[in-house]
C-alpha cells in the first residue's frame, strides 16, 4: 500500500510540474508583446518635415494623447565599407528617455554627452562586422556641399565628402522591437546621443528631420488619427507622418498568442492525463487492499498467508509423484526427492 502511494505521489507530482510549467510559458507567450512596448515605450507615429523645430516639440507633446515626443535628425554620413547607414541623432535628448527606451543587450548606454560614443542595432552590428571595443569610421557631407544638391544630388556630387572623418566607439549592442519583423539591417535607424550634435551640427549635414511621438500601449486608429491632424496643424499640412508602429508587430503578437493557447491546451491535457493516472493508481490499490481487508480477513487470513497455504497445500502432490517415479530411476541415483521438496513429509 505505501508503494501505491508513493507512485501515486511521483506521477502527480512529475505531471503536476510538467502542466505547470507549460502553463506558465503560455501565459507568458500570450502577453510578452504587451509587456515587450510597455518596457520600451515603442513609438506609434513618426511625422517628417525638413523644418520641425524643438519648439514645436514642446508643442507636440502637450497634445491630448500623447505620452512623449522626441526630435531626430538624419545625419549625411557613410560607412565606407557598408555604405549609407541609416544614423540619426536626438536633439533633445528625449530619444530612449520618454520613448523608444533601447534594450543593451551587451555593452552599455553612451553616454548623453559623449560625440564619439555609440549604441548599435544588433542586426546593423552584423551587418557591419563589428561588436562592442570597435571602432566604427565614418565619412560625412557638409552643410554647405549638401545645400547645392537641389533635390536629387547626382552620383559625382556624392561621390565627394567634404565633412569631417568621424570615430564612432561602440559601446553597446542593442536589439530592438522592429527586429521581430525583419530581416533587414535598415530597417531602423541607429540613434546618437545629444553630445554629438551639438559637435557637429555646424559641420554635418543634415538629410531629414522627424519626430517621434508615443501615445501609449495599444493606441486605436482613430486617436492616432486623431493626433496626426494635431500634430499637422502644429508642424504644417505637409508634414508626411506614418502611423504603423505598434501595429508592425500585429503578426508576431498573432504568433506568439497562438503559441500561448497551444501550451496551455498541452498544460490542460497533461494535467487530466496526470489525474486519471493517480485515480487508475489509487483505485488499483484500494482494489487489491479490500482483497484484504474483506473476505480473507473474515477468516482471519491475508493475501500472503493465502499464497503461503497453497503452497504448502502443493507439496504432498510433488512428494507422491516423486515416490512412484523412483522405481523407474536407476540403482544409484537415490530414491528419495530432494529435502526442499518433501519438507516434513514422509515419503513412505
Amino acid at each position: 500500500m505505501f508503494g501505491a502511494l508513493a507512485l501515486v505521489s511521483l506521477v502527480m507530482g512529475i505531471t503536476g510540474g510538467l502542466a505547470t510549467g507549460l502553463a506558465s510559458a503560455g501565459l507568458r507567450s500570450q502577453t510578452a508583446i504587451e509587456r515587450l512596448l510597455e518596457q520600451t515605450k515603442l513609438p506609434d507615429v513618426m511625422v517628417n518635415d525638413p523644418t520641425v523645430t524643438e519648439a514645436e516639440t514642446d508643442a507636440i507633446r502637450s497634445v491630448d494623447g500623447v505620452h512623449g515626443a522626441a526630435l531626430l535628425v538624419g545625419l549625411a554620413i557613410f560607412n565606407p565599407d557598408a555604405g549609407y547607414v541609416n544614423i540619426g541623432v536626438s536633439t533633445d535628448g528625449r530619444y530612449g528617455v520618454d520613448l523608444d527606451i533601447p534594450n543593451v543587450i551587451r555593452g552599455r548606454l553612451a553616454k548623453p554627452t559623449s560625440a564619439t560614443e555609440v549604441v548599435l542595432d544588433e542586426s546593423i552590428a552584423t551587418f557591419m562586422n563589428v561588436d562592442v571595443g570597435d571602432v566604427v569610421h565614418f565619412e560625412s557631407y557638409s552643410p554647405e556641399q549638401a545645400a547645392t544638391w537641389g533635390d536629387e544630388p547626382s552620383d559625382e556630387q556624392l561621390a565627394h565628402f567634404d565633412g569631417p572623418d568621424i570615430d564612432l566607439d561602440v559601446v553597446g549592442v542593442s536589439r530592438h522591437p522592429s527586429d521581430l519583423t525583419t530581416d533587414d539591417p535598415m530597417s531602423y535607424f541607429v540613434a546618437l546621443p545629444p553630445g554629438f550634435y551639438e559637435a557637429h551640427k555646424d559641420d554635418v549635414a543634415e538629410f531629414f528631420r522627424f519626430v517621434m511621438v508615443d501615445l501609449g500601449l495599444a493606441p486605436s486608429a482613430a486617436t492616432e488619427g486623431a493626433v496626426v491632424d494635431e500634430i499637422r496643424t502644429i508642424v504644417g499640412p505637409d508634414a508626411l507622418a506614418e502611423e504603423s508602429g505598434e501595429q508592425a508587430g500585429g503578426p508576431v503578437a498573432a504568433t506568439l498568442d497562438f503559441v500561448g493557447r497551444a501550451l496551455l491546451a498541452i498544460a490542460a491535457t497533461v494535467a487530466v492525463a496526470g489525474l486519471v493516472i493517480g485515480a487508475l493508481l489509487v483505485f488499483r490499490a484500494v482494489t487489491r487492499a479490500s482483497v484484504d481487508s474483506l473476505p480473507l480477513v473474515a477468516i482471519g487470513m491475508t493475501t500472503r498467508q493465502r499464497i503461503t497455504a497453497i503452497t504448502l497445500a502443493l507439496r504432498t502432490p510433488v512428494s507422491v509423484i516423486w515416490d512412484k517415479t523412483a522405481v523407474q530411476r536407476p540403482f544409484g541415483t537415490g530414491n528419495s526427492p530432494p529435502k526442499e521438496c518433501l519438507g516434513q513429509h514422509d515419503s513412505k
